[in-house]
């Protein structure tokens, strides 16, 4: 099967990088693929465990003290008030959809 790369050097590299593993081009470029599914999915966990992590603190605060019980704050975008409260803008990185942070 012929590979058509149109960038000269990526074709380059590609060929470079299958003579140096005696791999086929088609299997070098599908071990890449998986490699970076693998990357990206690793990051989509890492980001799932900090909101999860976030979630939970939050989930804790409103157990603490019933009577303040909120259940906007288990919908998809977390009560900005409770976020900024617990400093959990912090930990999310970046504030959810919505919420705009205090200027400082």
């Amino acid at each position: 099967m012929a590979i058509n790369i149109k960038d000269p050097e990526a074709d380059r590299m590609v060929r470079e990088a299958a003579a140096r593993r005696k791999q086929p081009i088609t299997d070098l470029i599908k071990d890449a693929v998986r490699a970076l599914e693998a990357e990206d999915a690793r990051a989509k966990q890492e980001r799932y465990d900090r909101i999860m992590a976030a979630t939970r603190r939050v989930q804790e605060a409103f157990a603490a003290d019933p009577l303040d019980y909120d259940p906007h704050a288990y919908s998809e975008e977390l009560n900005d008030d409770v976020l900024r409260d617990n400093g959990l803008f912090d930990l999310l990185g970046e504030p959810p959809r919505g919420v705009r942070e205090d200027p400082k």
